[in-house]
């Protein structure tokens, strides 16, 4: 029995051209790297997601840049938090 192959659909096609041709563009020097409308990291990250895998390491690098201001306000905000309850603390022993 032979193996039965299944054949790319139409937005697959079209998805593989323009990966290729986004190639071709790259390898030709015609394409810019980041267009000039893009003015934030978040349009960045966009962009790059847009290419599908041709920078997967600069995704990843924009995707943790994007996280690491939430995770240090949080910090923040937990060491503010304990500096009011060391003072109120301290305040009172005596």
């Amino acid at each position: 029995m032979a193996p039965i192959r299944k054949y790319p659909s139409g937005a697959q096609k079209r998805k593989e051209k323009q990966k290729r041709d986004a190639l071709v563009k790259l390898q030709a020097g015609s394409l810019r790297a980041i267009p000039k409308e893009t003015k934030r990291a978040v349009g960045v990250l966009n962009y790059l997601k847009q290419m599908d895998g041709c920078y997967p390491n600069a995704w990843i690098a924009y995707r943790i840049l994007l996280t690491i201001p939430v995770t240090v306000a949080s910090a923040e905000r937990s060491f503010s938090k304990l500096k009011l309850i060391k003072s109120y603390l301290r305040s009172t022993m005596s």
